[in-house]
């Protein structure tokens, strides 16, 4: 069994990493520079279905190889990081203790929560190493752009991989029910 698990984790951090390089769309028009893309919700499904730990490795898989073969600095790849894995993990850690529709949307609602909490500190550090940006400056960009852009995010991605999960118990169980 511990090598299908690692084949699933490195499938679906390679998946993760194509849906991150291949669609990236904005989606607020205030800030296009924030571009919503699928490529957490494997990490997502790892999270729900081999635990939290899994999607934070799924997460760390398609990051360092987006970092490699795509980036153009550390810090867009860190903070996806950040952002993705926190949010993986809440929703992997409440699924794993309630594996209902209903610990999935419980999950998902403090994993968005969280999400926005640790992107709070993460932006600040991140701007500030990046662009030079004043932490002034950051909170000025806090409310109207990057704390809806994470909320919409989350919103989204949660959305694809309940319905992807849905769909893998329903067909094949055998495959994905995976012991951690």
């Amino acid at each position: 069994m511990y090598t299908r698990k690692v084949v699933y984790l490195g499938v679906l951090g390679g998946m993760a990493f194509i849906l991150m390089g291949t669609f990236s769309i904005p989606i607020l028009p205030g800030a296009p520079y924030l571009r919503f893309e699928p490529g957490e919700i494997p990490g997502i499904i790892a999270a729900c279905m081999m635990g939290p730990w899994a999607g934070v490795l799924v997460n760390a898989i398609k990051d360092i190889l987006y970092f490699f073969l795509r980036a153009v600095s550390i810090f867009g790849p860190m903070g996806d990081f950040i952002a993705s894995a926190s949010f993986a993990f809440l929703v992997g850690l409440v699924y794993q203790k309630f594996k209902t529709p209903g610990g999935f949307l419980a999950g998902s609602i403090i994993a968005t929560v969280g999400r926005v909490v640790i992107m709070i500190p993460g932006n600040l550090i991140i701007l500030g190493m990046q662009f030079g940006m004043t932490p002034m400056e950051v909170m000025d960009i806090m409310l109207p752009a990057i704390i809806p852009f994470n909320l919409i995010k989350s919103i989204i991605n949660a959305i694809g991989a309940f319905v992807i999960i849905k769909l893998l118990l329903e067909r094949v169980p055998s495959l994905i029910r995976t012991p951690n």
